[in-house]
């Protein structure tokens, strides 16, 4: 008899107790094989939710404030014909069904406003396209809205404000505008439907309108705040610093002559000299909220439309101004002083600057009433300018009480406090402090033409409003009537918003504001303009920082423990009984090798045998899992986003 014979007789002999065997082991394989697939199908589940909800984009610019939509143009020049970009408008907002029915309400809806260059990431036709009042809702999202194709909705919309609400001139009311549009289309959650840029395997709720119609309903025309690109590289070039504007400015060597040779086609873009490459993608400095402008004294001015410079900015713009050359830069913050006060004289409504005296134009001088330059003020200094002085009847050495509100309000609600100064000088209303340009535009105040006529923010009383104020506003229109010095200044008015309203350049022989901006090499990412590998992240996240498989393993180690003891058990009991076998083979000439090489070869023959049933129950064991968690057990992952799937090599 050949030994694969006596193998096989042998196993069918005790095929009771072998079968037993097989079915520990095939119990054992079957919940290591199900762990394996459950984790191989969460994550392929998670990297087919991110590859969904992405499209072809690999990055992603979302900003803080709106910019202008061509450097959209501008990042997709960067890659060449391989590079394309999109501009859209992102926006939490809340949508209501209008219409004689009860109104339901979604809150914290992803409203997407887009052009084709959108749809086309998903390889969209135009036929998803809203138009003018038209609006496109997912799945999830008319679901919860009760609505279809046709119905009206009412969308409120955040008003764009550059001023933070929480500042003391920023606006906490009549923050809300709301438009009429009609469904368009429904349509699925899944491809375009899906689309996040944060990762989740939650199904937004996303709602979707015509580009240029919220632009114009925002009052932000051609501008947006977030830039989707695909075969782009801006993510990689910001991380690694490659480019000369991200990283180092404009060299010095440079500063003092324009760039010769023809522009970058696209707005946005670096210019480039011939042979120097690919253009660089570079935010001009409007795209940032700064104004760059000629001041009537002769210096220039730069200024934010957030009010205010933050930290950030004001740190980036003094590194790309340092770059260029020896500037002299003076900070300047400016804040309104709702009284000036000495004794029963006040003056209401005025802007009090802080700031260092330069002594040479064309930041300075600041000259007193005989002339003179005055020297920096103390922390404890006021400084009037002869019209304020006249009013309040004050000479130096007086005690001027200034009331303003703090510069952070807490829950809406906008506190005043006073502080007391030394009248250290009297500055004669002309030249330096003759200047209206200390004061930056502010929405509502600097654009009106009398002080009446304000719509402020804050608590107002026009009564106190004399014809003297309205003659001085007409005349000096935000000229500051007090100075303080800049470190005063800032103590009692900065705040995590910022500390400096202005800074105000002396310019060089030869440069002007125009150039100043042109040449101004700002890094976006200092400034807030970063793209994001949203793609790679994404990728990344679904692979998980904790291995799956073990993680079910874990949920499964009872089961597998206890069948590998049954398993050992089963094949030990099987020896034992054999024992009496074993002792004829031997007395029949076997050795105690071959005896062994008999045992083992049954041994492996039923493990295969175990193993490979266990793998098909395995992977039944992972279906009915994955099937589990789509329904009686959803809400271990919130949505039903998992598909059976599994790799080779798992």
């Amino acid at each position: 008899m050949s030994a694969l014979r006596l193998v096989l007789a042998s196993l069918w002999y005790h095929r009771r107790i072998q079968g037993a065997a097989a079915c520990g082991v095939a119990v054992a394989t079957a919940v290591v094989v199900g762990a394996l697939v459950v984790g191989d199908s969460m994550r392929a589940s998670l990297r087919r939710v991110t590859y969904e909800r992405l499209g072809r984009i690999d990055e992603a610019l979302v900003a803080d404030r709106f910019f202008r939509g061509e450097l959209a143009e501008a990042a997709s020049a960067t890659a060449g014909p391989a590079g394309t970009a999109a501009p859209v408008i992102l926006l939490r907002v809340s949508l209501e069904t209008a219409g004689p029915r009860p109104p339901r309400r979604a809150n914290q809806v992803n409203l997407i406003g887009c052009d084709q260059r959108f749809w086309a990431f998903w390889n969209a036709g135009a036929s998803h396209r809203p138009g003018d009042r038209q609006i496109v809702l997912n799945r999830v999202l008319a679901d919860d809205l009760g609505v279809a194709e046709g119905d009206e909705l009412l969308l409120r919309l955040p008003r764009p404000s550059a001023i933070p609400a929480e500042s003391a001139l920023g606006r906490r009311t009549d923050t809300v505008l709301t438009q009429r549009a009609v469904v368009r289309e429904v349509i699925g959650t899944e491809g375009v439907g899906r689309f996040a840029l944060e990762a989740s395997q939650r199904e937004p709720r996303n709602a979707y309108v015509d580009l240029g119609w919220l632009q114009d309903r925002l009052g932000e025309p051609g501008r947006v705040n977030a830039i989707l690109a695909a075969g782009t590289k801006l993510a990689e070039a910001a991380e690694n610093g490659s480019s000369e504007t991200t990283r180092a400015g404009t060299p010095r060597g440079e500063a003092a002559s324009d760039t010769s040779g023809p522009a970058s086609t696209a707005p946005g873009l670096a210019p480039q000299r011939p042979g120097m490459g690919p253009p660089l993608w570079r935010p001009l400095p409007e795209d940032y909220g700064l104004r760059i402008e000629p001041a009537g004294q002769g210096y220039i001015n730069i200024t934010s439309d957030r009010l205010v410079l933050d930290p950030a900015a004001e740190r980036e713009i003094r590194r790309a101004l340092a770059a260029l050359g020896d500037f002299r830069v003076q900070p300047a913050f400016v804040y309104l002083a709702i009284t000036l006060a000495l004794g029963k004289h006040t003056i209401p409504y005025s802007t009090i600057a802080a700031v260092d005296f330069a002594a040479e134009p064309p930041l300075g001088p600041m000259c007193g009433v005989d002339g003179k330059p005055i020297p920096p003020l103390a922390h404890d200094e006021i400084a009037l300018n002869s019209w304020a002085a006249e009013d309040l009847q004050a000479k130096p050495g007086d005690r001027i009480q200034v009331a303003y509100f703090e510069p952070e309000s807490t829950g809406g609600v906008v506190r005043q406090r006073w502080a007391e100064f030394r009248l250290a000088a009297i500055v004669a209303l002309q030249g330096a402090a003759a200047d209206p340009a200390f004061t930056p535009e502010v929405p509502g105040l600097t654009d009106r033409r009398s002080i009446a006529s304000w719509d402020p923010p804050f608590p107002f009383d026009a009564t106190r409003v004399r014809v003297k104020d309205e003659a001085y506003w007409n005349r000096y229109r935000g000229t500051p009537k007090a100075f303080v010095s800049l470190a005063t200044g800032q103590k009692l008015w900065g705040s995590r918003f910022g500390q400096v309203t202005s800074l105000r350049v002396a310019p060089l022989p030869g440069w002007t504001a125009e150039k100043l901006a042109r040449r101004l090499a700002l890094d976006p990412t200092r400034m807030g303009l970063v793209f994001q590998p949203v793609k790679k992240q994404g990728l990344a996240a679904s692979a998980g920082t904790t291995d799956f498989e073990f993680l079910f393993l874990g949920f499964s180690f009872f089961l597998l423990v206890s069948s590998g003891m049954l398993v050992v058990l089963l094949f030990r009991l099987g020896v034992v009984q054999r024992a009496r076998e074993l002792g004829i083979l031997l007395a029949i000439g076997f050795t105690r090798r071959q005896a062994m090489r008999v045992l083992v070869a049954e041994g492996l023959l039923v493990a295969a045998t175990g193993g490979l049933v266990g793998v098909v129950l395995g992977i039944g064991y992972a279906a009915l899992v994955v099937w589990g968690l789509q329904t009686i057990w959803l809400g271990a992952i919130a949505t039903p986003f998992l598909r059976l799937a599994w790799a080779p090599q798992s």
